[in-house]
């Protein structure tokens, strides 16, 4: 198994496709920037290395958009493409044939590598957000999110909110590709390797329904999946069970186990 990985870089609403060289397998196909993981390498790093080989720029890897497998005649590859953003230099042609950029409209007309087409067909379906870390945590774009979902304690207390935000150990934000807006957010707290709970997971209301949290947290889950427990808390209805049940989630009661949580209804910003 020849494990790969691959960039989703945005630009408004068109995204980054490479057409691979004549004299290579799959010549003149295109493809999503990236390459093979060596030995050693985490797929984030992979990725890094790759898009500053083949495009001559230092990328920033966010949430994973897509895995998929698929068996060619000389090769069977496992391909991870990741939503990423161009943080340093300038695109070039180092390797490929040509490099464009398109709407999900127009890749129809481009042949694609064979094992790209499940994930062509999930960008048809896709929201237009892209799903990269937040960065530092700005006041006003994150207490309009949390004020849409009503989440007062934050609101009333901007303060806790935003050194939650600094302090957490992972945070995963949604944003469209068309005007850049911060229409979701996942935030995570823990150690990163024994436990990790997912404290926030927020999605505007007029963006609801549109898979942005599944993608969020499968990203999550997907970023952690070594780590040994991963833990959130959630309002207690059918709807919200069966989401985390669909995505391998399951209730502490389950597990013979019961949860104990104690809130500091005090709490106020300092």
């Amino acid at each position: 198994m020849t494990e790969v990985v691959a960039a989703l870089v945005w630009q408004g609403e068109r995204f980054m496709a490479c057409q691979r060289p004549a004299h290579k397998a799959r010549g003149l196909l295109w493809e999503f920037p990236g390459g093979k993981i060596e030995p050693g390498e985490s797929p984030e790093e992979a990725l890094v290395r790759e898009c500053r080989e083949e495009l001559g720029v230092t990328v920033e890897v966010g949430g994973l958009f897509m895995e998929v497998r698929h068996e060619y005649p000389d090769l069977t590859v496992r391909l991870r493409l990741y939503h990423c953003r161009v943080a340093e230099g300038t695109v070039q042609r180092l390797e490929h044939a040509d490099i464009r950029y398109m709407t999900v409209k127009e890749m129809d007309a481009y042949p694609f590598c064979p094992a790209d087409e499940a994930i062509l067909e999930r960008l048809r379906k896709a929201p237009p957000v892209t799903l990269l870390p937040l960065g530092a945590p700005r006041p006003e774009e994150l207490l309009p999110l949390y004020e849409a979902v009503g989440w007062t304690n934050y609101t009333q207390n901007p303060g806790m909110l935003l050194r939650g935000v600094e302090n957490s150990l992972y945070t995963l934000a949604a944003r469209s590709t068309l005007d850049g807006r911060l229409v979701g957010l996942l935030r995570a707290v823990g150690d990163g390797a024994s436990a990790v709970l997912v404290q926030d997971l927020l999605v505007l209301p007029e963006w609801q329904r549109r898979g942005i949290g599944r993608a969020l947290l499968e990203a999550a889950l997907s970023r952690f999946e070594g780590v040994y427990q991963l833990c959130l808390m959630t309002d207690d209805t059918p709807e919200h069970a069966a989401f985390y049940r669909a995505l391998g989630l399951s209730p502490a009661s389950e597990l013979g186990c019961a949860a104990y949580w104690r809130v500091n209804v005090g709490n106020a910003d300092a």
